[in-house]
């Protein structure tokens, strides 16, 4: 029989065919239904039922409705042998069908797990008389083709589907009759990650995903790609509940893309597309140049295609320069949306809305290229699906054994008309579909790459159209760049997948260093003022009682000792590595040497007043030279070079970047500081030096301790005994806090500044403010030199150490060698002795004067005049 070129008059012809027939049998072990006419032969009817999610929450699907067109359209080319998409479908069909046809229906199965199995229950529950399917096409989703796969295999019913692309489906065992035109995710999976890492040069990837069977087959296929071919990829994955989705939930799981700061996100979910990219903008990851955002083909053109953005708004932003991989059609489907809705009229329409009226009417309501469009992209899938059942029903039937039971009748088992599915290929509006004959997935698929941007001619100044652009294809195990990708700043060249390295050098900080150099410099000028000021004073008493040579060594040992802050100062936001490893080893010398001298001169002057505090001999003058006190100084200043200039030259401290911290994302540092490092072999060295310079340290203590009696004119013992032990309070308290801070440069420089500088300036002011209070006040007094020790009232020890003075004097005066405890006593003795003198005295003014008489006589006689 003749049709026109509408898919309603085959279908409904055939449809209403049935009501005819004399007689409707279904052999035993068959799946079509003969139908017997009182004249012609019995005509076979492949009964095809077509579950597809047609309403999501209670909302129509439109691409449902599309992927039903386009297996009506399938259907309608079957029965009338039409094969402008399928060329061997005509000469099958004619010479070996002729009276094999097929009628469809549409099941709506929503996206409930219950409603798809009850749906498959009954629909192969049913009688000859009710349509019992002879094969299913569907559903969409690979989270519904799981369970109904199960009940359509083990009841003997071939199911195809044109979109599910769920791994598992790929068990023949759970699964044993189910089969589709497109291929499993581990088909794409590989492809999607090549591109990223060959074309844009994205190593890091983040997948959000709905926790069912397509989003974690997909998941689990790029775990498995990562794992046997991109070992040198990053991939993170963000699950999400299948059913009752809410806001906090897509925002917790848009917080946790965010917080693997990586760039590029994949995102495979259904229906809530709007929501998690609205929330994504809301927390900054979409709608900005630094992130893309691509698509698995659960985003289709329909939903975005179909859609007008207002200018300016949250959606507009996001999608602008958004990717979609998917599998295609390829080159083969062009036009076929065209030759879909072009050969179809009113009447196709108003027959395929009685077949599903869930909602069919919103398809006729839409722009016709909009429609074409979206018809070529996924529908060629659902109508090859449609033809592969179509000419494996022929060939099974005409293969030997299946044409007809022992009366005629024609038989179709389900599991030969499978068997015959898979191992036949054929070209289709796909083009050549060869199916894996274990797993009845298709083996050679296509996968795109669509860009969507901004159509600026079909764009108005408040409303924004989105226009498709496929721009890689990926083809014979390589991708084909087709076009350039506009990324969503509008630019064609791919932004980095990770954010920019930030590696904090924990360099000085300016505050840090200004504080340390201005601590510096105090103590350098203080020391040099003092130097001035024994230079201009160098002729007073209080000068030359501690002889200005040893004073002027202070001043240069608290000026070499400061200077240790300026190398600590210099890393490498100053100088290179050389310039920071010439730094490193200046500290220990400029330390060493500094010390030495500081402390080293102090160690000298009280050691001087020790030598003529025990001088054996009594009433000999002693001549202390500098010579005789600079020995020990020179000795120590000896020691430390020969050490220092060792290590310098044989093993030299090294300036070295530690790390603190890797960035977990690429592996390398994120945080470093720079510092002086102490090898093994270089621990010899350095505790010789603390040896030497803590003993010349300890040495001076003892002789301040030891000269602590001598109560001098000017307490220059007690003064450098205070200054000692200042200085040991000031270590003690600091040098823990040093060690604690050791990783944090600025809080190390800042704690070992302060020290330098509170142990040097602290010296100087203990040295020289009691001199230069003396000298303001004028103060002299007449007693033996600083030469002579006078131990009352024995005798005189005298030593000269200077030249004369303004004031006639050359040294300082010794007051006393007695402690304090026993001049305490002798205070007390002298005062008794005053007061019995007293009373003496008072008794004898009140005796008569005859017996003050005698007392005079008794006192000249014992102080005879000379």
């Amino acid at each position: 029989m003749e049709f026109s070129t509408g898919l309603s008059s085959s279908l409904g012809y055939y449809n209403e065919l049935r009501s005819n027939a004399t007689r409707i049998e279904r052999p035993e072990g068959s799946n079509v239904d003969v139908l017997h006419f009182e004249d012609g032969d019995p005509l076979a009817i492949c009964h095809i039922s077509n579950i597809m999610e047609f309403t999501i929450d209670g909302k129509p699907d439109i691409e449902a409705y599309l992927h039903a067109l386009s297996v009506a359209f399938g259907i309608h080319h079957l029965n009338t042998a039409n094969g402008i998409w399928s060329p061997e479908l005509e000469a099958i069909m004619t010479r070996d069908c002729p009276n094999l046809k097929f009628t469809v229906e549409f099941a709506n199965i929503q996206t409930l797990t219950d409603v798809a199995l009850n749906t498959a229950i009954q629909q192969t529950d049913r009688t000859v008389n009710e349509k019992r399917p002879c094969a299913f096409i569907g559903p969409i989703r690979s989270a519904l083709a799981l369970p109904t796969s199960m009940i359509t295999g083990l009841r003997g019913y071939p199911q195809l589907s044109g979109s599910t692309t769920s791994k598992a489906l790929d068990d023949p065992s759970a699964h044993p009759l189910f089969a589709r035109t497109l291929g499993s995710d581990d088909l794409n999976a590989a492809p999607l990650l090549k591109f990223l890492r060959d074309d844009l040069n994205v190593k890091n990837l983040a997948v959000l995903h709905l926790n069912e069977p397509y989003g974690t087959s997909y998941v689990e296929a790029l775990k498995q790609a990562v794992a046997e071919e991109f070992s040198d990829f990053s991939l993170a994955t963000i699950s999400m509940p299948y059913r009752q989705l809410d806001k906090q939930t897509i925002a917790e799981a848009v917080r946790s893309l965010k917080l693997t700061r990586y760039r590029y996100f994949y995102v495979i979910v259904f229906d809530v597309w709007d929501e998690v990219m609205t929330e994504a903008y809301q927390q900054g990851i979409a709608g900005n140049k630094d992130y893309t955002w691509l698509f698995s083909d659960t985003v289709g053109p329909w939903q975005l295609l179909t859609q007008k953005f207002k200018r300016g708004s949250i959606l507009h932003k996001v999608y602008q320069g958004i990717g979609v991989v998917a599998f295609t059609a390829g080159p083969a489907a062009e036009g076929f949306g065209a030759s879909v809705t072009e050969s179809q009229g009113q009447a196709d329409f108003d027959f395929l809305l009685k077949l599903a009226p869930y909602g069919l009417s919103g398809v006729m309501n839409q722009d016709q290229a909009t429609l074409q469009q979206v018809l070529s992209a996924y529908a060629p899938f659902f109508y090859d699906a449609t033809i592969a059942l179509g000419l494996s029903a022929c060939r099974a039937l005409n293969s030997t054994g299946s044409a007809a039971t022992g009366d005629g009748v024609p038989t179709l088992n389900g599991t030969h008309h499978y068997q015959t599915m898979v191992q036949h290929e054929f070209v289709g509006a796909t083009g050549l579909v060869q199916f894996d004959k274990e797993t009845g997935t298709r083996t050679n698929t296509i996968s795109d790459l669509v860009n969507y941007f901004e159509d600026e001619e079909a764009s108005t100044e408040s409303l924004v159209q989105l226009k498709s652009v496929r721009t890689h294809r990926y083809e014979d195990g390589g991708w084909v760049k087709l076009h350039d990708f506009t990324f969503q700043s509008g630019s064609l060249t791919s932004p980095p997948d990770l954010p920019p390295l930030d590696v904090d050098n924990n360099q000085l900080s300016r505050p840090t260093k200004i504080t340390s150099f201005i601590m510096c410099a105090f103590a350098i000028i203080l020391a040099i003022a003092f130097a001035g000021w024994t230079q201009w004073h160098r002729k007073s008493r209080v000068v030359l009682a501690s002889q200005p040579f040893f004073l002027f060594v202070i001043c240069a040992g608290a000026i070499v000792f400061a200077s240790v802050i300026i190398p600590g100062l210099v890393d490498e936001s100053w100088a290179s590595w050389n310039g920071c490893q010439v730094a490193c080893n200046m500290t220990p010398w400029l330390l060493c040497m500094g010390f030495s001298l500081l402390f080293g001169a102090l160690f000298t002057k009280t050691r001087r007043a020790n030598m003529i505090l025990n001088n054996p001999t009594p009433m000999k003058r002693i001549k202390v030279t500098v010579a005789d006190v600079l020995k020990p100084l020179i000795a120590l200043l000896s020691a430390n070079i020969l050490v220092l200039s060792l290590m310098t030259a044989l093993d030299p401290l090294e300036w070295t970047v530690v790390v603190t911290k890797t960035d977990t994302l690429r592996g390398v540092p994120s945080e470093t500081y720079g510092t002086c490092t102490i090898q093994s072999s270089q621990i010899p060295y350095i505790v010789t030096l603390a040896v030497i310079n803590f003993c010349i340290f300890a040495v001076a203590i003892f002789q301040a301790w030891r000269a602590r009696n001598i109560s001098t004119e000017f307490a220059e013992s007690k003064f450098v005994f205070k200054s000692l032990i200042t200085t040991i309070a000031v270590v003690f308290s600091c040098g823990p806090v040093m060690i604690l801070a050791s990783d944090d440069p600025n809080a190390t420089i800042f704690v070992r500044s302060a020290i330098v500088f509170i142990t040097s300036t602290n010296t100087l002011l203990w040295i020289f403010v009691p001199k230069i209070m003396f000298v303001r006040k004028k103060r002299s007094s007449s007693s033996v030199r600083v030469s002579g020790l006078v131990p009352p009232p024995a005798g005189e020890v005298i030593a000269d150490t200077t030249s004369g003075t303004e004031d006639g004097r050359e040294g300082e005066l010794i007051l006393s060698v007695l402690s304090p405890t026993e001049l305490i006593g002798q205070v007390s003795h002298l005062r008794e002795q005053l007061q019995r003198s007293k009373s003496e005295a008072a008794a004898l003014l009140s005796a008569p004067q005859s017996e003050r008489n005698l007392v005079e006589e008794q006192c000249q006689s014992m102080n005879p005049s000379p």
